[in-house]
């Protein structure tokens, strides 16, 4: 035994080890591991992400269900859609994902080809293909092809036990960044194939269509916002959430002018600091601390408005001040 312990392989030298430094100080060495986990593990909270409910949503088995036979029921037959997505990455990992074709599917990541659909992948009733891909450090790209046949057009894409080994896909291009979901091309003819573009520059570079549109249409911009996105409903009021960015340290108050469609309450960084009463233009003055405060209006939808919304900026003397996004991220973990 002497002579087989003094040819195994020796892992660390022992001026590394906790043994040598604390002994059978169990409390100091758990002390060190329980640090490192931390150091390791910063404590984050939820990131708040925008998505579109008219894009790419999962089922209830955490698959993100691209039918696109239903999204395009007047594709011709042979033509191709494209999904991409961005997935970002910590550390190198591997994560083993699901692809179920509702027709012939092609999917690469990174650029690489990982699988190609065959005959009976495509027209076998749930038939599930497992996938492993190597996650790396950064930005790692999702690009599905995806051809309209008779048998279907599309796939369900995610990762194997997603509710555990969580897959999370942001949008691509620079008009979306920080959006979680995917994007999807409106069907272009198979002679027409396109190579992938480049995931993290503007979405204008590519020749492709995509959707789900970030604009509204002409009829639509003509509307007030809040009537833009529900409607008109009389009786019922909406929050609005900004930022106001206050740049001038002198302070002197802050001019908040604007219109709006009926009453207003607004508050500022969680106080309540103005109302107004009725429809029609508005300028009230309020005092802002130095930097970020949180701004919040409630907008009340009147019984014989022609719209509903309002207008909003924020200045100190002649220099306008800027309104943030509340919640914005890009490139974080998950």
């Amino acid at each position: 035994m002497r002579g087989m312990w003094h040819s195994m392989t020796t892992y660390f030298s022992e001026p590394q080890s906790m043994y040598y430094r604390f002994g059978e100080d169990q409390e100091q060495v758990l002390k060190v591991l329980a640090e490192r986990y931390i150091g390791a593990n910063a404590q984050a909270n939820f990131v708040y992400r925008a998505f579109q409910q008219s894009g790419i949503l999962q089922n209830d088995k955490g698959l993100y269900d691209l039918n696109l036979g239903k999204r395009f029921p007047d594709a011709p037959k042979d033509h191709i859609s494209y999904a991409a997505a961005l997935v970002w990455g910590d550390e190198n990992r591997n994560l083993d994902v699901l692809v179920r074709c509702y027709g012939p599917v092609r999917f690469y990541f990174n650029n690489e080809l990982i699988y190609r659909s065959t005959v009976i992948d495509e027209i076998t009733p749930d038939a599930t293909v497992k996938l492993g891909i190597d996650i790396q450090p950064g930005w790692n790209t999702v690009w599905l092809e995806m051809k309209n046949t008779p048998a279907g057009f599309g796939c369900q894409f995610g990762s194997d036990e997603g509710k555990v080994r969580i897959l999370n896909v942001l949008a691509p291009f620079q008009e979306r960044l920080g959006q979680a979901g995917w994007v999807f091309s409106e069907p272009v003819s198979s002679s027409n194939g396109q190579a992938q573009p480049n995931l993290l520059a503007s979405q204008g570079e590519s020749v492709l269509k995509w959707l789900p549109d970030v604009h509204w249409s002409a009829s639509e911009q003509n509307k007030s916002a809040l009537e833009r996105i529900y409607g008109l409903l009389p009786g019922r009021h909406a929050y609005a959430w900004t930022h106001l960015n206050n740049r001038d340290a002198s302070g002197r108050p802050v001019h908040l002018s604007g219109h709006s469609s009926g009453p207003l309450q607004i508050w500022l960084g969680g106080k309540s600091v103005a109302e107004v009463k009725q429809a029609g233009s508005f300028e009230v003055e309020v005092a802002a601390s130095f930097g970020r405060n949180d701004l919040l209006i409630r907008s009340e939808c009147q019984t014989d408005a022609g719209s509903w919304g309002f207008d909003l900026k924020a200045s100190v003397g002649t220099e306008s001040q800027p309104l943030e996004l509340s919640r914005a991220s890009t490139g974080s973990n998950e």
